[in-house]
């Protein structure tokens, strides 16, 4: 088997791979109350669901993208919000591009993740903003092609 393709892949300008997570896997692997669960934040969602379930106890959330990890933490704290909020919030309901903005630079500052109190963070709380904003018109776009299972 030729290895050549890899010198190749190298050259390509990929940055991420897209990954499709699914929560209900992990939820049937939990134990009972008290379960610890060590994972890769990834985008978020499945860090959420996690975290939303009574047999979590604690949640050990890894990923090289600090971005990455932003994105999750302000997934689990939207939790405590109006389900409608945090679907507007996250591209789920309608929501003026400017308020969504504001909205989530808001969460972000509460969560001492924004560019005005960690002016070093300035560039990934930007990739995390362009990517929720990247991902709603992505989804947005796919959504015909989606079908029930």
């Amino acid at each position: 088997m030729s290895l050549a393709w890899i010198a190749d892949a190298v050259l390509l300008p990929l940055a991420f791979a897209q990954v499709r997570e699914d929560p209900l896997v992990d939820l049937a692997l939990l134990g009972g109350p008290g379960s610890r669960v060590l994972m890769i934040a990834s985008g978020g969602c499945t860090v959420a669901r996690l975290a939303a379930d009574p047999r979590v106890e604690l949640i050990h959330a890894v990923d090289p993208n600090p971005a990455q990890l932003a994105l999750a933490r302000l997934k689990v704290s939207l939790l405590s919000s109006g389900s409608s909020q945090r679907r507007q919030v996250l591209g789920r309901q309608p929501m003026a591009v400017e308020a969504r903005q504001r909205a989530l630079a808001g969460h972000l500052e509460a969560l001492g993740l924004a560019a005005a109190s960690r002016p070093w963070r300035s560039d990934w709380v930007r990739a995390v903003i362009t990517s929720l904003m990247a991902r709603i018109r992505t989804d947005r776009a796919h959504s015909p092609l989606q079908i029930p299972l």
